[in-house]
């Protein structure tokens, strides 16, 4: 019975399958019915395209990088300990370093690293880490500060160190009184060498007379770096807020140069008129273009504002007193309501020397003698008064 039935299963199965692949074929063709050269067309495109697919699969492989082969063995792992390098231990010489600065020691936490001092830190024992760590911003910033903050035994002083100190200002302003006291009373300088040994000599008791040491070269200096620019820029400071006038003229040095000395007057504080020393300028152009260029620069460079200039005074030369390209109407362009004045003494001298030539010539020779007459005996000079 069992094989009865196995062979009944298997005759339809079979019987199935025939059905299917008649059906199949009966749907290829009616699918197939267009004209036999559409079907050859057909038949070509596609042999074509798959040639092409195949010719484009082969350059796509091509291009593929060889994949690694998952048949190779990986790398074992080992479970022993990595081994360490040996660092640099540390030096003493570190210490004394220059370049380091002074602020490297061994570090007590670790018997090979290096410690900063200022930064508090600790440095791999290496001289190159080291420089590398003196070379940070962080470290160059502390440095800086370093020099910036005051030590304390200057808040905190012994009466030893204040005495000293107390000293040493009596002593710097005894030598700047002296240098101003010669540069105002317009002594010589060589003259200070023997003033000191008298000042000495009159004063052996006196501990800051005998300290001080102001020579002629060192009074020179402090009048030059010292007293001389102070007053400058109190005077510049001055003329900066305040109206003022300025006299000018040209001199020549012993080594045949020349130069221009500017000359300020002003009002002070105590409504006094003053005339103060400004400047002395190397002159390279005398012209009345080059005069000008000079006075504005020294002006601009003392930060001192043209329009506060009122007025100007020089001799009268062409240079100065022309009327077209004049110093004074050069310096009209920039101040338009400036004050220009001619030296009075030269010009009081220039005529009397043309009214002299008006007179008869016997007048001059009566003028003379009668002068002459009058300057020998002092009781005439009474009676002529």
């Amino acid at each position: 019975m069992k094989q009865s039935t196995l062979t009944q299963f298997l005759v339809k199965k079979n019987k199935n399958k025939s059905d299917s692949s008649s059906d199949s074929e009966s749907v290829v063709k009616l699918d197939s019915s267009p004209s036999s050269s559409e079907s050859s067309d057909d038949e070509e495109t596609s042999e074509s395209s798959s040639t092409d697919n195949q010719e484009a699969r082969k350059h796509k492989s091509s291009l593929k990088p060889n994949k690694p082969s998952t048949n190779q063995k990986k790398p074992k792992i080992s479970n022993k300990p990595r081994k360490i390098k040996n660092r640099n231990k540390f030096c003493d010489k570190w210490k004394m370093d220059p370049e380091l600065g002074g602020f490297i020691s061994k570090s007590d936490m670790k018997s090979q690293h290096a410690h900063c001092n200022l930064c508090k830190k600790d440095i791999r024992g290496s001289i190159y880490n080291i420089k590398r760590h003196v070379k940070s911003t962080f470290h160059k910033q502390n440095v800086q500060t370093m020099k910036c903050t005051v030590p304390v035994d200057q808040f905190v002083q012994t009466p030893e160190v204040q005495k000293k100190q107390f000293f040493d200002d009596s002593v710097k302003d005894a030598e700047l009184r002296l240098a101003g006291w010669v540069a105002k009373e317009d002594i010589s300088i060589r003259k200070t060498d023997s003033l000191l040994q008298v000042m000495k000599s009159c004063f052996p008791n006196d501990a800051v007379c005998q300290a001080l040491a102001s020579s002629r070269t060192k009074t020179t200096g402090i009048i030059k770096n010292v007293l001389a620019t102070e007053e400058k820029v109190h005077l510049a400071n001055w003329l900066k807020n305040n109206k003022f006038a300025i006299i000018v003229d040209e001199s020549t040095d012993k080594s045949w140069a020349k130069v221009l000395v500017i000359i300020a007057k002003y009002v002070d504080a105590n409504y006094n008129v003053r005339e103060d020393f400004l400047g002395l300028v190397d002159v390279h152009d005398a012209s009345s273009a080059g005069q000008k260029n000079l006075i504005m620069k020294c002006l601009s460079d003392l930060g001192i504002p043209i329009q506060n200039l009122m007025g100007i005074g020089f001799d009268n030369a062409s240079v100065n007193t022309g009327s077209v390209k004049g110093l004074g109407v050069l310096l009209k362009e920039e101040v338009p309501n400036l004050f220009i004045l001619g030296c009075t003494s030269n010009s009081l001298a220039l005529c009397a020397t043309y009214a002299t030539k008006k007179l008869p010539e016997g007048l001059e020779v009566f003028i003379h003698d009668f002068v002459n007459y009058i300057a020998s005996s002092p009781k005439r000079q009474d009676e002529l008064k």
